[in-house]
């Protein structure tokens, strides 16, 4: 994030919805802030960078907590705990009884839970520190030179140039949306234009390779 009206934030687009909804604000919602807190079934937390740096550091020692998610047929995620440790072997105990051996210890750092571990809290609120700033940003809670409601509106609108966006989801009255910017004030019925056009679009937006994908 840059400074003063000039403005400009990475977080545009689908990341940006998180925050704040094409037809108003709609703030840091609960389930965006208990994935955060890695509390919800998937993924574990939302800062997967953080979470392998702790993971790294933490020597693997009896006591700590571990969290990890089985695919089919269970489909959840299973906490235990390390309860034994020799060498290079350690075994992980579960509510139910059942214990795990694992003589690896890439895959037993993989298993700790590191929402469980005392760096992680206040890691985690300086993070949503930061979120709070981005979503007073956004919605406009801040001073008037810092506000970004507008700006992410009109990234907003701008994203019916993007194909892979633009299938499904750009129809008239987006359109029309997009054709009131000031930046296209100067072009004559521009809205007309586009209108007639966007059946066209919307077709070769359908054909192209690039739906599904907006790594670039």
């Amino acid at each position: 994030l840059g400074g003063g009206t000039g403005c400009e934030f990475e977080c545009v687009g689908e990341g940006g919805e998180g925050f704040a909804g094409r037809e108003g604000g709609q703030g840091l919602t609960a389930d965006r802030r208990g994935v955060l807190a890695g509390a919800d079934r998937r993924p574990r937390s939302d800062l997967p960078n953080v979470a392998a740096i702790l993971r790294e550091r933490q020597v693997p020692c009896v006591g700590l907590a571990t969290k990890e998610y089985y695919e089919a047929p269970y489909h959840t995620w299973f906490q235990g705990r390390i309860t034994a440790a020799h060498g290079n072997s350690w075994t992980i105990s579960y509510a139910n009884g059942s214990t795990l051996q694992i003589d690896d210890e890439l895959e037993i750092r993989r298993a700790i839970d590191a929402t469980a571990l005392p760096e992680w809290a206040p890691l985690l609120a300086k993070v949503k520190g930061a979120y709070q700033y981005l979503e007073d940003r956004i919605t406009d809670n801040c001073q008037a030179a810092y506000a970004c409601a507008e700006q992410h509106r009109v990234t907003g609108l701008l994203r019916a140039f993007n194909p892979s966006f633009a299938h499904g989801e750009v129809d008239h009255r987006f359109v029309q949306e997009l054709a009131a910017l000031p930046l296209f004030s100067h072009v004559p019925n521009i809205a007309d234009h586009l209108i007639e056009e966007l059946p066209l679009y919307l077709v070769a937006c359908g054909q192209s390779s690039r739906i599904g994908d907006q790594s670039d």
